[in-house]
């Protein structure tokens, strides 16, 4: 597995602050603005470790052209291979892809929709997102987020397959208040019934 891989919310390291939240329950809006975080720096982070080994999206496409040895060495060469192949599969297979521009708009389609997929599944292991009303505002909710964010997705995506240079982005640490609100969420939820329980049931109703 991968240092970083773009769908695996249940383990990857680059979403661990948003399962953090999901276990705690938290409200969907916070979900989401840390989902958005993680996904801006788990790009970037594989880009820029590209980068540092002569590669971008650039060089991926390129070489998905020249047969498919040296398409899975270049895609190995990424940090995160399920984005290497969300671009490679776009260009080889989707309309239009060989177009630059259509590309690009077509792989940041295909992130945002696939990340939120991957955050709402999992979401379902929590104890407030088990409701299956909570998970669809939780998808509303960070449908839009991510919209919000689609424009400089598709900017770091651009820049990459022109072969241009991405930049990390500082991660500011955590607030004592942030940590506390999270720590007494866990708590509150830990002492709810669960969803199948008569409790449960009554308070639904």
């Amino acid at each position: 597995m991968a240092e970083n891989e773009l769908l695996d919310v249940a383990s990857g390291k680059r979403w661990g602050e948003t399962r953090n939240d999901l276990r705690a329950g938290m409200d969907p809006d916070a979900i989401a603005v840390r989902a958005v975080d993680e996904l801006n720096r788990g790009i970037r982070r594989s880009l820029v470790n590209a980068q540092r080994k002569g590669d971008t999206l650039q060089s991926l496409v390129l070489a998905a052209d020249l047969g498919r040895e040296t398409m899975r060495a270049a895609i190995g060469r990424f940090t995160d291979p399920t984005l290497a192949r969300i671009v490679v599969g776009a260009f080889l297979k989707l309309p239009g892809c060989r177009d630059r521009g259509t590309l690009v708009d077509s792989v940041t389609t295909l992130i945002i929709d696939r990340v939120c997929d991957a955050i709402v599944g999992h979401a379902g292991d929590s104890i407030r997102y088990q409701d299956a009303a909570e998970r669809q505002t939780l998808r509303f909710v960070l449908t839009s987020k991510l919209m919000s964010f689609r424009r400089e997705l598709h900017s770091l995506i651009s820049n990459s397959t022109a072969g241009l240079p991405v930049r990390l982005v500082l991660r500011p640490r955590a607030t004592q208040a942030s940590k506390k609100l999270r720590l007494r969420i866990v708590l509150e939820q830990s002492l709810l019934p669960g969803p199948g329980s008569p409790d449960h049931a009554e308070r639904r109703h």
